[in-house]
């Protein structure tokens, strides 16, 4: 099968991404996006939805070859401005609200893994340009995508920095509170969208709101 980039943001964003069921097909389907990738200037990172593909597989080459089979990023540390690129929006760079450390696990990996900066590094405009930055943003690029978002869910102002330490990007594993009529409850960010559905709201967080 041949894999080709979407252009259609409605198309993205209906994709719903489904875990693979073995390592294996994991790992061919790594192999095919590794060549699409190939031939892509615009972004250095690709996932299986960015070319229609609903299984929850990603790839990158920044430094070197990575790849992500069912990959789910468990911490995060360091908000940082990014200028992002993707292949889905050729030529357009949007100015985002990344992390510049986060923790990855994945089928094909024994243990965890951070990728970003070290926990004692210092953000700067140098730093945040590092590959290994940029490997951190574009992890998070990639997976976000399986979930029907598109870099542009993350977008800040060079006007507002401020703005960009709002955005707190809730991991499906985080637990989060959400409030209908007087009642509270907290759950796993990943069973959200049933309770929405039901008339629940998620509560805003009061250090947020005080920025």
């Amino acid at each position: 099968m041949e894999y080709k980039i979407i252009y259609d943001e409605e198309q993205l964003r209906s994709i719903k991404a489904e875990s693979v069921e073995t390592l294996k097909e994991g790992q061919e389907i790594a192999m095919e996006l590794f060549k699409v990738l190939a031939t892509q200037q615009t972004s250095p990172a690709l996932s299986a939805a960015q070319v229609g593909l609903s299984k929850r597989v990603v790839v990158m080459n920044i430094r070197e070859p990575l790849y992500f089979v069912n990959p789910e990023i468990i911490d995060c540390d360091k908000i940082t401005p990014y200028p992002e690129s993707s292949v889905n929006y050729p030529s357009k760079i949007c100015f985002t609200a990344r992390y510049a450390r986060v923790l990855v696990k994945a089928d094909n990996l024994k243990n965890p893994v951070w990728l970003g900066l070290p926990e004692d590094s210092v953000l700067n405009k140098t730093t945040v340009m590092h590959p290994v930055v940029m490997e951190a943003v574009y992890l998070q690029q990639t997976i976000e995508s399986l979930n029907g978002m598109t870099m542009w869910d993350f977008e800040v102002s060079k006007n507002e920095p401020t703005k960009m330490e709002k955005i707190k990007k809730v991991y499906r594993n985080e637990l989060v509170t959400i409030i209908k009529d007087d009642q509270e409850l907290q759950i796993k960010y990943k069973r959200i969208e049933q309770y929405l559905e039901d008339g629940w709201i998620l509560k805003e967080n009061k250090n947020d709101e005080e920025k």
